[in-house]
């Protein structure tokens, strides 16, 4: 589980999004440190973000640092104003 820690202790999401035109993703918080349960099998972080453009985001692919980690993104596209977590 020590293991498990460090890992997701060091986390960092590169997230590639294809934007149209003035589309952009505010990413109030780009890294987290995640104090796992050692009694628990799986920890959970979540990233917030909003579409602060003009134009449709689109989320393509994400990718993450580790083979450890999942991601779960419910939709790929946001409208100007919208938000979501990943």
């Amino acid at each position: 589980m020590n293991d498990l820690l460090k890992r997701m202790s060091a986390v960092w999401v590169a997230l590639l999004a294809a934007v149209a035109g003035q589309a952009s993703l505010n990413w109030p918080t780009t890294a987290l440190t995640i104090q796992a349960d050692p009694k628990l099998p799986t920890a959970e972080a979540v990233y917030h973000f909003q579409n602060t453009g003009q134009e449709l985001a689109v989320i393509k692919e994400v990718m993450v640092s580790c083979d450890c980690v999942r991601t779960v993104l419910a939709k790929e596209f946001f409208a100007p104003g919208e938000s979501g977590e990943l």
